[in-house]
Protein backbone atom coordinates (compact mmCIF):
# COMPACT_ATOMS: atom_id res chain seq x y z
CA UNK A 1 0.00 0.00 0.00
CA UNK A 2 2.87 2.38 0.79
CA UNK A 3 5.16 1.55 -1.88
CA UNK A 4 1.12 2.24 -4.61
CA UNK A 5 0.68 5.46 -2.31
CA UNK A 6 4.74 6.85 -3.71
CA UNK A 7 4.17 6.15 -6.91
CA UNK A 8 0.67 8.05 -7.12
CA UNK A 9 2.62 10.77 -5.50
CA UNK A 10 5.47 10.85 -7.88
CA UNK A 11 2.69 10.69 -10.69
CA UNK A 12 0.84 13.84 -9.47
CA UNK A 13 4.12 15.54 -8.94
CA UNK A 14 5.24 14.85 -12.31
CA UNK A 15 2.52 16.15 -13.90
CA UNK A 16 2.02 19.37 -11.50
CA UNK A 17 5.91 19.79 -12.86
CA UNK A 18 4.92 19.07 -16.96
CA UNK A 19 1.65 21.04 -16.87
CA UNK A 20 3.62 24.22 -15.22
CA UNK A 21 5.60 26.02 -18.59
CA UNK A 22 9.15 27.24 -18.71
CA UNK A 23 9.61 30.63 -20.36
CA UNK A 24 12.90 30.48 -21.59
CA UNK A 25 12.79 33.84 -23.65
CA UNK A 26 10.30 36.87 -24.06
CA UNK A 27 9.52 40.55 -23.50
CA UNK A 28 6.82 41.12 -20.53
CA UNK A 29 5.75 44.49 -19.97
CA UNK A 30 4.62 46.11 -16.54
CA UNK A 31 3.08 49.50 -16.44
CA UNK A 32 3.18 50.70 -12.47
CA UNK A 33 0.50 52.69 -10.34
CA UNK A 34 2.09 54.43 -7.49
CA UNK A 35 0.15 55.23 -4.36
CA UNK A 36 1.30 57.48 -1.24
CA UNK A 37 0.51 58.10 2.05
CA UNK A 38 0.19 62.12 3.66
CA UNK A 39 3.36 62.16 4.32
CA UNK A 40 5.01 60.67 1.50
CA UNK A 41 6.84 62.49 -1.13
CA UNK A 42 5.12 63.96 -4.39
CA UNK A 43 5.04 60.59 -7.01
CA UNK A 44 4.22 62.53 -9.49
CA UNK A 45 7.15 62.32 -11.38
CA UNK A 46 6.59 58.41 -10.95
CA UNK A 47 3.23 58.04 -12.64
CA UNK A 48 2.98 56.61 -15.50
CA UNK A 49 6.02 54.76 -15.21
CA UNK A 50 6.82 51.15 -16.96
CA UNK A 51 9.25 48.36 -15.98
CA UNK A 52 9.95 45.89 -18.84
CA UNK A 53 11.57 42.61 -18.67
CA UNK A 54 13.73 40.94 -21.23
CA UNK A 55 14.74 37.14 -20.83
CA UNK A 56 16.92 35.01 -23.25
CA UNK A 57 18.45 32.06 -21.99
CA UNK A 58 20.99 33.27 -19.17
CA UNK A 59 20.21 36.99 -20.03
CA UNK A 60 18.06 39.18 -18.74
CA UNK A 61 17.54 42.94 -18.66
CA UNK A 62 14.93 45.13 -17.08
CA UNK A 63 14.05 48.97 -17.78
CA UNK A 64 12.17 51.12 -15.36
CA UNK A 65 11.33 54.56 -17.35
CA UNK A 66 9.81 57.35 -15.22
CA UNK A 67 9.64 60.89 -15.30
CA UNK A 68 11.82 60.85 -13.18
CA UNK A 69 14.73 59.07 -15.30
CA UNK A 70 15.29 55.97 -16.60
CA UNK A 71 17.19 52.91 -14.94
CA UNK A 72 18.62 49.77 -16.44
CA UNK A 73 19.46 46.19 -15.24
CA UNK A 74 21.85 44.02 -17.42
CA UNK A 75 23.06 40.80 -16.02
CA UNK A 76 24.17 37.29 -17.60
CA UNK A 77 24.09 34.84 -14.76
CA UNK A 78 26.96 31.97 -16.55
CA UNK A 79 29.19 34.55 -16.58
CA UNK A 80 28.41 36.38 -13.18
CA UNK A 81 28.58 39.25 -14.36
CA UNK A 82 26.08 42.52 -15.25
CA UNK A 83 25.57 46.87 -14.82
CA UNK A 84 22.83 48.86 -13.99
CA UNK A 85 22.55 51.88 -16.07
CA UNK A 86 21.28 54.84 -14.37
CA UNK A 87 20.09 58.40 -15.72
CA UNK A 88 18.31 61.07 -14.08
CA UNK A 89 18.32 64.73 -14.85
CA UNK A 90 22.12 65.17 -16.42
CA UNK A 91 23.80 62.13 -14.72
CA UNK A 92 24.67 59.24 -16.31
CA UNK A 93 26.24 56.28 -14.57
CA UNK A 94 27.30 52.92 -15.32
CA UNK A 95 27.75 50.70 -12.60
CA UNK A 96 29.25 47.35 -12.45
CA UNK A 97 28.11 44.55 -10.70
CA UNK A 98 29.92 41.34 -9.98
CA UNK A 99 27.92 38.19 -8.19
CA UNK A 100 28.63 39.49 -5.07
CA UNK A 101 27.48 42.58 -6.05
CA UNK A 102 24.09 40.94 -7.54
CA UNK A 103 23.25 39.45 -4.34
CA UNK A 104 23.60 42.31 -2.38
CA UNK A 105 21.65 44.80 -4.81
CA UNK A 106 18.64 42.26 -4.81
CA UNK A 107 18.48 40.68 -1.04
CA UNK A 108 15.65 42.40 -0.01
CA UNK A 109 13.97 39.60 -2.14
CA UNK A 110 15.95 36.44 -1.89
CA UNK A 111 14.94 33.82 0.71
CA UNK A 112 11.90 35.23 1.29
CA UNK A 113 9.10 33.09 3.15
CA UNK A 114 5.80 33.15 1.43
CA UNK A 115 2.33 32.95 2.73
CA UNK A 116 0.59 31.23 0.06
CA UNK A 117 -3.66 31.78 0.61
CA UNK A 118 -6.42 30.50 -0.93
CA UNK A 119 -7.85 34.25 -2.31
CA UNK A 120 -7.11 34.23 -6.34
CA UNK A 121 -7.98 37.47 -8.09
CA UNK A 122 -8.67 37.84 -12.05
CA UNK A 123 -6.05 40.08 -13.38
CA UNK A 124 -6.51 41.03 -16.89
CA UNK A 125 -8.41 37.68 -17.71
CA UNK A 126 -5.94 35.70 -16.26
CA UNK A 127 -7.00 34.04 -12.80
CA UNK A 128 -3.74 34.56 -10.22
CA UNK A 129 -3.37 32.78 -6.87
CA UNK A 130 -1.96 35.26 -3.85
CA UNK A 131 1.39 35.15 -1.43
CA UNK A 132 2.42 37.19 0.39
CA UNK A 133 5.71 38.37 2.50
CA UNK A 134 7.41 40.42 4.67
CA UNK A 135 10.58 42.18 3.79
CA UNK A 136 13.68 43.04 6.22
CA UNK A 137 12.58 46.41 5.86
CA UNK A 138 9.42 46.14 7.58
CA UNK A 139 7.28 46.44 4.06
CA UNK A 140 4.89 43.92 3.07
CA UNK A 141 5.13 42.05 -0.12
CA UNK A 142 1.95 41.07 -2.16
CA UNK A 143 2.20 39.04 -5.41
CA UNK A 144 -0.32 37.65 -7.85
CA UNK A 145 1.23 34.90 -9.75
CA UNK A 146 0.12 32.55 -12.39
CA UNK A 147 0.77 29.01 -11.66
CA UNK A 148 0.59 27.85 -15.15
CA UNK A 149 4.04 29.58 -16.11
CA UNK A 150 7.71 30.57 -14.66
CA UNK A 151 10.48 32.37 -15.62
CA UNK A 152 13.23 29.72 -16.18
CA UNK A 153 16.00 32.40 -15.39
CA UNK A 154 14.92 33.27 -11.90
CA UNK A 155 17.75 35.83 -11.44
CA UNK A 156 16.76 38.46 -12.84
CA UNK A 157 16.15 41.95 -10.78
CA UNK A 158 13.25 42.18 -8.48
CA UNK A 159 13.31 38.61 -8.92
CA UNK A 160 11.20 36.39 -6.86
CA UNK A 161 12.48 33.12 -7.01
CA UNK A 162 10.03 31.44 -4.44
CA UNK A 163 6.69 32.08 -6.44
CA UNK A 164 5.80 28.77 -7.85
CA UNK A 165 4.74 30.76 -10.90
CA UNK A 166 4.89 33.85 -13.10
CA UNK A 167 4.37 36.95 -11.29
CA UNK A 168 1.44 38.71 -13.04
CA UNK A 169 1.00 41.92 -10.25
CA UNK A 170 3.25 42.08 -7.01
CA UNK A 171 3.17 45.78 -4.86
CA UNK A 172 5.34 47.07 -1.98
CA UNK A 173 5.72 49.67 -0.20
CA UNK A 174 8.77 51.66 -0.12
CA UNK A 175 9.37 55.39 1.38
CA UNK A 176 5.71 56.20 2.43
CA UNK A 177 4.42 54.97 -1.38
CA UNK A 178 3.08 51.87 -2.72
CA UNK A 179 4.11 50.27 -6.06
CA UNK A 180 2.33 48.26 -7.89
CA UNK A 181 3.41 46.33 -10.93
CA UNK A 182 0.60 44.80 -13.17
CA UNK A 183 2.18 42.92 -16.20
CA UNK A 184 0.21 44.13 -19.44
CA UNK A 185 1.89 42.55 -22.42
CA UNK A 186 4.14 39.02 -22.82
CA UNK A 187 5.98 38.59 -25.85
CA UNK A 188 6.96 35.31 -26.87
CA UNK A 189 9.42 36.62 -30.09
CA UNK A 190 13.17 35.50 -29.99
CA UNK A 191 14.81 38.77 -28.11
CA UNK A 192 17.82 40.56 -30.30
CA UNK A 193 21.23 39.12 -28.52
CA UNK A 194 22.23 42.75 -28.67
CA UNK A 195 19.43 44.07 -26.35
CA UNK A 196 21.98 42.68 -23.24
CA UNK A 197 24.80 44.86 -25.12
CA UNK A 198 26.55 47.42 -22.50
CA UNK A 199 26.96 50.77 -24.03
CA UNK A 200 30.47 51.91 -24.68
CA UNK A 201 30.63 55.41 -23.88
CA UNK A 202 28.82 58.64 -22.53
CA UNK A 203 28.91 57.04 -19.02
CA UNK A 204 30.36 57.80 -15.48
CA UNK A 205 32.04 54.33 -14.45
CA UNK A 206 31.59 52.95 -11.14
CA UNK A 207 31.86 49.51 -9.02
CA UNK A 208 29.23 48.74 -6.66
CA UNK A 209 30.90 49.86 -3.69
CA UNK A 210 31.26 53.57 -4.89
CA UNK A 211 28.09 53.94 -5.91
CA UNK A 212 27.20 53.37 -2.57
CA UNK A 213 29.73 55.86 -1.26
CA UNK A 214 27.74 57.89 -3.52
CA UNK A 215 24.25 57.26 -2.66
CA UNK A 216 25.38 57.85 0.74
CA UNK A 217 27.02 61.28 -0.01
CA UNK A 218 30.15 59.97 0.34
CA UNK A 219 33.23 60.52 -1.87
Amino acid sequence: MKYIIKIALIILISAQTIAQKAIFEATLKYSITVRKTDNAKDPKPLQSATYNLFVKGDLSRSDFNSGAGTETTIYNTKTEKGIILKEYSAQKLMINLNKEDWLNQNQLFRNLKFNFETDQKNINGVMCKKANASLENGESLIVYYDPSFKLNNNEYSIALPNIPGLPIQFQRGMSGMTFEYTLSNINYEMVATNTFDYPKSGYRILTYKEAQNLKKGEK
